[in-house]
This record gives C-alpha cells, sequence and structure tokens, in this order.
C-alpha cells in the first residue's frame, strides 16, 4: 500500500510540475504576445492542476498513517518538526 501510494504522489508530484510549467509558459507567451488573455481560465487551469497534486499528497499521508505504529509515528512527527 505504501509503494502504491510513494508512486502514485510521485507521479502526481512530476506530473503537477510538468503542468504548472506548461500553464505558466503559455501565460507568459499570451501575455508576450498581446493577445487577449483570459485569467480566469488560468487561475481555473492552475487549481486544476494543484487539487491532484493534493490529492495524491492526502493519500500518501493516509497509507504512511495506516502503516506506522503510534510510536513510530511520533518519532517521525520529531523529524519532521525539526526540519
Amino acid at each position: 500500500m505504501l509503494k502504491s501510494a510513494m508512486a502514485e504522489f510521485y507521479a502526481e508530484k512530476r506530473a503537477y510540475q510538468k503542468n504548472n510549467s506548461r500553464i505558466r509558459n503559455r501565460l507568459l507567451l499570451d501575455l508576450k504576445s498581446g493577445v487577449k488573455v483570459d485569467l480566469k481560465q488560468y487561475e481555473k487551469s492552475f487549481k486544476e492542476v494543484e487539487e491532484e497534486y493534493i490529492k495524491a499528497r492526502i493519500a500518501f499521508y493516509v497509507a504512511v498513517a495506516e502503516i506506522l505504529d503510534t510510536e513510530t509515528m511520533d518519532k517521525l512527527l520529531e523529524k519532521i518538526w525539526e526540519w
């Protein structure tokens, strides 16, 4: 379960980064070329891309929480808080 959640998380992270860059680049090219830009549509595109990434992150955290016992989870949280 953890491996599949990790795979899904990293796949969604890569997709998020790729799509986010694609949208950003398209927006900048449109702004540069002087065409009428529908900023609401770009906002919607950014939000849609982010929502899928957020879902994958949550699924990953749920998988981690289901696998680790309470003591191990406490240790993990302590390490995270130290960063």
